[in-house]
């Protein structure tokens, strides 16, 4: 089974930036790797992917429409096996990714009791009064399938991923209505879902993460129409969910490595890199044997 680090930190903290250097720095002699480095979409390899690209071709000459006279049809098809070509280790097998989620489903009802207790309660309006609840059920669907599929790698490798079950603690969130009562509920949280062996949590100035998301081109939905104080609220907010939640899991022997954002990003990829190939990474159970009702 795989090892997971997972990437911690609010959004626009600039956990993408240095992901994309960890991205850039992996060998293939490394002991670890990034999600992005591998597939983690599906089984088929790049040998399979090629050889399906191959009987797209003879299939379509076979057809009869592509012949020199057909000059469009022609154009088209060579576009089409271009754009095949291009989707490279891209490449998504849908029905493998949904095997994935079945299993996780499977495995993790409590937790999945719990989004879906999110969805319900906190998604209709959210913190911009929008109606989320069907982005937020697609994320967290993708989420789930991709982090399963990279868990049940066979390989013994450690793999460092961006986009986990801890960056999104509050998707989980549904019954609170006050802060000790909210931490409580992501102690408890914790231990019915699925843990990484290591995390990485990133962290910047306050104003200044806020000014991130507030100056982006592409404004996420549940960021879209907030000030630049609301967004501050709306991060401060994240941050203390994501801390509490890597907290606990420091106590209970999880290793975390803490990162400021704005030293240099080939600095903080060094520190990561460092902290990933000497730390010891042993899963650690936390479940105690008290029942958590969700």
């Amino acid at each position: 089974m795989a090892k997971i680090v997972e990437l911690c930190g609010s959004p626009g903290v600039g956990k993408s930036s240095i992901f994309y250097e960890l991205e850039k720095r992996r060998k293939n002699n490394y002991k670890w790797t990034t999600a992005s480095n591998i597939n983690p979409y599906g089984k088929k390899s790049f040998y399979d992917f090629v050889k399906s690209i191959f009987l797209k071709v003879k299939n379509g000459q076979n057809q009869g429409d592509l012949s020199a006279k057909n000059l469009d049809s022609l154009y088209d098809f060579v576009r089409f096996i271009y754009r095949e070509i291009k989707k490279g280790r891209n490449f998504v097998d849908l029905e493998a990714m949904k095997e994935a989620g079945e299993r996780f489903v499977a495995q993790n009802p409590k937790y999945i009791k719990a989004c879906w207790g999110n969805i319900f309660a906190r998604q209709t309006k959210s913190y911009n009064g929008l109606d989320l609840r069907f982005e937020k059920a697609k994320f967290i669907y993708k989420i789930i399938k991709k982090n399963q599929v990279l868990k049940e790698r066979k390989a013994n490798q450690v793999i460092i991923i961006d986009e986990g079950f801890i960056n999104m603690i509050d998707r989980g969130l549904y019954k609170s209505i006050t802060p000790e009562a909210e931490k409580q509920e992501i102690y408890d949280l914790l231990e019915v879902m699925p843990l990484p062996e290591a995390l990485v949590y990133i962290e910047t100035d306050l104003n200044e993460n806020a000014k991130r998301l507030f100056s982006r081109e592409e404004i996420r939905d549940m960021h879209k129409g907030l000030s630049l104080s609301e967004l501050i609220d709306f991060t401060k907010t994240c941050r203390e969910r994501i801390l509490t939640a890597i907290k606990y899991l420091e106590n209970k022997g999880i290793p975390v490595l803490y990162i400021d954002s704005t030293n240099p990003i080939r600095e903080n990829a060094d520190k990561i890199i460092e902290f990933t190939e000497n730390v010891e990474l042993t899963s650690v159970n936390i479940s105690s044997e008290k029942t958590i009702a969700f």
